[in-house]
């Protein structure tokens, strides 16, 4: 019984100059490579994308990314909020977050709250950031 093999291309990282958009978005003075980027539909006269990148290993540190997110806040208009935090320097990451808009405020169920705050867009901007460990720990 013959298997079918299936070929695993490997798409190859791409320059941020070829996303203009994404590029205005970024803050300057990192290196930047696109690993994928996708358009999807606009809402309200808003430009929605899905995105993921990567920035040189040698600019990706905690507080290097804690500066990051605070140029990119400044630079893009916008205002994220911790959602979620990790252990500190487990097996495979040395620093993992998970942020979103501060738009999405988060708010009780309707049921209870009869208007939810008019803070309250349920803006869909979110933002992980993993920093991978150099070497795997043997934890």
């Amino acid at each position: 019984m013959a298997a079918k093999l299936k070929k695993a291309f490997v798409t190859p990282k791409k320059e941020i100059n070829e996303f203009p958009y994404l590029k205005n978005i970024l803050p300057p003075g990192c290196d930047y490579l696109v690993d994928s980027y996708e358009e999807c539909e606009d809402h309200e006269g808003e430009k929605r994308f899905n995105a993921t990148f990567r920035i040189a290993r040698s600019q990706a540190t905690k507080d290097g990314m804690r500066q990051w997110i605070r140029n990119f806040c400044n630079h893009s208009l916008t205002t994220y909020r911790t959602e979620r935090t990790y252990p500190l320097e487990t097996k495979w990451f040395m620093y993992r977050v998970d942020l979103r808009c501060h738009h999405n405020t988060k708010p009780s169920s309707h049921k209870r709250v009869r208007t939810p705050h008019k803070k309250h867009t349920a803006c869909p901007a979110k933002m992980t950031i993993k920093i991978r460990q150099d070497k795997l720990s043997k934890r």
